[in-house]
């Protein structure tokens, strides 16, 4: 279990939840506010794109967080071996944020500021309590 909150830790990997959401909320704003259906399919193609990402990388992450699990298994288990890979998580993560900011201008630079502002509205301000 410590190994699964380090790889938590190290990744980021708590928030992918929340991108898979962000993209649901997008589609559906795609489906229902762009009239032209090539430019639907094209928008709904750079999404699903962004989707498949983020599932490739949690699928990455599961096998990276089990070879974690393994070696805090092991007595024998070197500092070496934790290192490589953590270095992998790290690279892992490295790619797969220049993979999601890819598809974002992608599908930023295909869509007007008024669908983009509907399909990725900004998080309301919250005031500040005292």
């Amino acid at each position: 279990m410590v190994w699964a909150l380090l790889f938590v830790y190290l990744t980021g990997a708590s928030g992918v939840s929340s991108v898979i959401a962000i993209l649901d909320s997008a589609k559906l704003s795609i489906n229902s506010d762009i009239g032209d259906k090539a430019r639907r399919t094209e928008l709904l193609a750079l999404v699903s794109d962004a989707e498949k990402t983020t599932k490739q990388y949690v699928k990455t992450g599961e096998k990276t967080t089990k070879e974690l699990i393994d070696l805090g298994e092991r007595h024998d288990a070197r500092s070496a071996e934790y290192q490589a890979v953590a270095e992998r998580m790290r690279a892992d993560a490295e790619a797969y944020q220049d993979r999601t900011v890819s598809h974002l201008f992608a599908l930023k630079g295909k869509m007007t500021r008024e669908e983009w502002t509907r399909a990725f509205p900004a998080e309301k301000a919250k005031p500040e309590q005292k």
